[in-house]
């Protein structure tokens, strides 16, 4: 019984030399070419207007950055939805953020901070909800206190307080 065991062992070795003395040539396969993501805003009446710069979500970034000129301030940290980092400039009244895709920067969000800046239809922080539903109209979807809107690829969200006062202001990339 041990020289059948050993007998097995033996062979197995030998096999296993034979394999890895063996030269093997792999083909080097034709790297893929990386697919080019064809970015078009679709934000519909979801944008806003400042200083007549119009700008939205998915917008090309630098050409709304030159515009604006410099922020107060800059900050960058690990993205979680898309790959690299998330790009933060905060202005007075508002912030925007942005990620590289395919090498071009976008804008992926706007936040509005206070009632120096409105939404192209008009809604402020500050604003009795009631009034924000009155200029985007009623094709919204509540839950709690947030109130959100959709056109396209852009979702508009509003946070209320428990008076129902408009307190923050959210532009995004929707996703189902």
């Amino acid at each position: 019984m041990k020289k059948t065991v050993a007998l097995i062992i033996a062979l197995g070795l030998l096999f296993c030399l034979a394999a890895c003395g063996q030269t093997q040539t792999v083909q080097a396969e034709e790297p893929e070419t990386a697919a080019v993501t064809e970015i078009r805003p679709d934000y519909g009446e979801l944008y806003v207007v400042l200083d007549g710069v119009s700008f939205g979500v998915m917008d090309e970034a630098d050409p709304v950055t030159d515009a604006l000129g410099e922020p107060r301030t800059k900050t960058e940290m690990p993205s979680c939805a898309h790959q690299g980092s998330d790009i933060y400039w905060f202005y007075d009244g508002f912030e925007l953020m942005m990620n590289e895709i395919d090498g071009v920067n976008y804008i992926t969000g706007i936040a509005l901070k206070d009632d120096l800046v409105a939404t192209q239809q008009g809604v402020r922080i500050g604003m009795n909800i009631g009034e924000a539903i009155a200029l985007l109209g009623d094709e919204y979807e509540n839950t709690g206190s947030v109130y959100r809107y959709r056109s396209g690829t852009t979702l508009l969200s509003l946070n209320t307080d428990s008076d129902g006062t408009v307190s923050d202001i959210q532009f995004s990339e929707y996703t189902e």
